[in-house]
């Protein structure tokens, strides 16, 4: 869903499991509700 969107991938899965939008548990990516996401950039 994301590649045709960004070529990185990756960091933009690292990225958003960092600010709880997704979690990951045995390779499989779950997203996170919205009231959950972490919204602080410090």
């Amino acid at each position: 869903m994301i590649k045709p969107i960004h070529w990185d991938t990756a960091t933009l899965r690292r990225e958003m499991v960092g600010y709880n939008m997704m979690s990951r548990q045995n390779s499989i990516y779950q997203r996170v509700p919205t009231s959950e996401w972490r919204t602080d950039t410090n």
